[in-house]
Order: structure tokens, then C-alpha cells, then sequence
């Protein structure tokens, strides 16, 4: 299953960078309208996450910890 999400994930950004390869700059330079000194990740991270989350249909990031943690255990 693992291999397959990494399969869709680097489908994702070859598609990406092929129809728009100045996709990152254009995210970048979006307005962050929340607090400055309260964030931990910049937008453009933030973005991406919830991008993967809904292309591979993970649900939620307590979602996302469970896999990993599980993945982890079997390997």
C-alpha cells in the first residue's frame, strides 16, 4: 500500500512540474494570513500536506501518524 501512495505522489509532482513548472514560486508567494510568530511550518508545507491528504485519501493527520507509526512496527 505504502508503495503505491509513493507511486501517486511522484505521478503528482512529475504532472506538476510538467504543466507548471513555477507552481512552487506561486505558492510561496501566497499571503500567509496566520499569526506570525505562532507558526511552525511555512504555508507552502502546510499546502502540499493537505494536497497529499486528499490525493491519497488519508483522512486526517492523526490519520497519517497512525500509518506511519504502524508502517515502523512491521518494518
Amino acid at each position: 500500500m505504502i508503495d503505491s501512495e509513493i507511486n501517486k505522489v511522484d505521478l503528482l509532482v512529475k504532472t506538476i512540474k510538467g504543466f507548471f513548472p513555477h507552481f512552487c514560486c506561486w505558492i510561496k508567494v501566497l499571503k500567509d494570513p496566520r499569526m506570525v510568530n505562532k507558526n511552525t511550518y511555512h504555508l507552502s508545507v502546510m499546502f502540499w500536506i493537505g494536497v497529499l491528504m486528499f490525493i491519497l485519501k488519508l483522512g486526517s493527520s492523526r490519520n497519517i501518524n497512525h500509518r506511519l507509526k504502524k508502517t515502523s512496527l512491521t518494518t
